[in-house]
């Protein structure tokens, strides 16, 4: 018998306290305060801190998602934001943050407090031997993939959590008696979901490679170590030990390819550990920097694993496609690889702009002026606490006219339990198998130089093994867009969403108004 399942709540997770958020908002508020600034230092270092403050009303028919009692509110969103970049020199990376602070009004629904946060950085602690990558998020994510679903973070349907994910990965690297190359690192990730343990997860990764130093164009090749631990809060804790040796060919610098022999020793489809022989090839192929084709595939005991990704890129328009099944651990499941509006331009700018810091200002103010976000994207996936083979195949393009632009998205995934005991805690407590196809559609057309129209269609389906557990999110936004002075703009917008569902089918109308102001 097939149990179904509420949505995890952690009731011993408490909420931040009212004066950390408060000291949080004031060093957001003094920054706020400054206006934008670069410098560049003598290194070519450059650094250039910008800010940003948005207030957003919103009304919609529907505040609580239901089809039976609808509640017509007004939500006023405030949003201070700081991106920060850093380029050249020891110390690259960037930071955007957004602290977005919700009112409800004419509703009792309680006011809330989202984070958003998309950070990585790189340090050379030692140049050419010594480094530290590091990247951070802060995200609403949905909980289960067959409850509620809805197209704006800021309608409370009960079924998302804010999910925080942080990973750290030094790397040593340097030659032994200029015969051998080696290189070793450790990967710490955490991910915790707010109210939810379902997606609290830890892993740690120690690796280990050498190889040998070899003119271009001759045969290689390479030797790996590594273990790998993984820690659900709830759930069962998995280990996956692996030795293996590559032999590398790179005839002509346009393709290189290689072989791989190991052995590997692991629990992810087992209680116990069990050992067994793995192999594999891969290749890749790039004729030039504007198309790249990579393959891979490796034999495993629990199932094959690979990855085929093709990208090409036009004068004003750039292609991909991606094909991958990987194993999935604890934490978030079935969305990872999905491009945004903001990825698609950037790689789309790559041709006109190779600098990457003048890349990413030119490409925010491109979005800006079309009015869309940059980190539109249909979400999809949901947060677990099991092992799980992930078949993802996806397809994306943008082209940029010389006033109608365009970016289309279509993905599906296919996550196929490994774990032979469910926890009793997620999705797959229910369901073993669970499918999800998603679409969205951004169509933007600039009526002068400073404003323009643009429309986006979604779509998250999501289906498992019951004919109960379905899904289906449908969403419609149409943005007017304007820029008011050099550094501020105006959005209004409209929305409708259609959400059908066994359990909370509901259909929502909103009308949107946002005004940024950057300093």
């Amino acid at each position: 018998m097939v149990r179904r399942q509420r949505y995890p709540v952690n009731k011993s997770m408490k909420r931040a306290k009212p004066e950390r958020r408060s000291q949080g908002l004031a060093w957001l508020l003094v920054l706020l305060a400054s206006p934008a600034w670069s410098q560049s230092g003598a290194d070519g270092r450059a650094l250039r801190l910008d800010t940003s403050l948005g207030l957003t009303q919103t009304y919609t028919d529907n505040l609580r998602l239901s089809s039976t009692a609808k509640d017509a509110a007004l939500i006023t969103q405030i949003s201070p934001g700081l991106r920060v970049s850093s380029s050249g020199g020891r110390l690259r990376g960037d930071l955007d943050y957004s602290l977005n602070g919700l009112l409800y009004s004419r509703s009792d629904s309680a006011n809330q407090t989202q984070h958003r946060l998309s950070a990585r950085a790189n340090a050379d602690l030692i140049e050419d031997r010594l480094s530290v990558d590091a990247t951070a998020s802060i995200s609403q994510q949905t909980l289960s993939a067959f409850g509620p679903a809805s197209a704006s973070p800021v309608l409370p349907g009960g079924n998302t959590a804010e999910v925080y994910a942080l990973s750290v990965r030094p790397v040593l690297r340097g030659q032994l008696a200029g015969l051998l190359s080696y290189s070793m690192q450790a990967a710490f990730t955490e991910a915790r979901a707010k109210d939810s343990v379902a997606g609290d997860a830890s892993s740690h990764n120690l690796s280990m490679q050498l190889g040998g130093l070899g003119a271009p164009g001759l045969l290689g090749w390479s030797a790996q170590l590594s273990r790998l631990h993984s820690a659900p809060r709830q759930g069962r804790s998995t280990d996956t030990e692996q030795g293996s040796v590559s032999l590398l060919l790179r005839p002509d610098p346009d393709w290189s390819a290689s072989l791989t022999l190991g052995h590997e020793r692991e629990n992810l489809a087992t209680v116990s550990a069990r050992a067994g022989s793995t192999y594999g090839l891969s290749a890749q192929w790039q004729p030039q920097t504007r198309t790249r084709l990579a393959l891979d595939w490796q034999h495993h005991e629990y199932g094959d694993t690979h990855s085929i990704s093709l990208e090409h890129r036009m004068a004003r328009s750039v292609w991909r496609f991606v094909d991958s099944q990987s194993v999935n651990r604890p934490g978030l499941q079935g969305n990872g690889g999905g491009l945004s509006n903001y990825d698609l331009l950037f790689a789309l700018a790559a041709g006109r702009e190779p600098d990457l810091q003048k890349r990413d200002v030119l490409v925010r103010q491109q979005l800006a002026q079309l009015g869309l976000d940059p980190n539109a994207l249909v979400q999809g996936g949901f947060v677990n606490s099991s092992n799980s083979l992930v078949r993802r195949q996806e397809a994306s393009f943008a082209l940029q006219g010389l006033r109608t632009s365009a970016t289309f998205t279509l993905s599906r995934t296919r996550s196929e339990l490994l774990d032979p005991v469910a926890n009793g805690r997620d999705d797959f407590s229910n369901s073993s198998r669970i499918r999800q196809q998603v679409y969205a559609l951004n169509l933007a057309h600039r009526l002068t130089p400073d404003s323009s129209l643009a429309l986006t269609l979604s779509q998250l389906k999501s289906r498992g093994e019951l004919s109960s557990q379905h899904s289906a999110l449908r969403s419609v936004l149409a943005n007017w867009s304007a820029r008011l002075g050099p550094r501020s703009s105006l959005v209004l917008g409209l929305r409708h969403s259609d959400f059908e569902s066994s359990t909370q089918p509901y259909r929502e109308n909103a009308v949107l108004a946002t005004f940024t102001q950057q300093f």
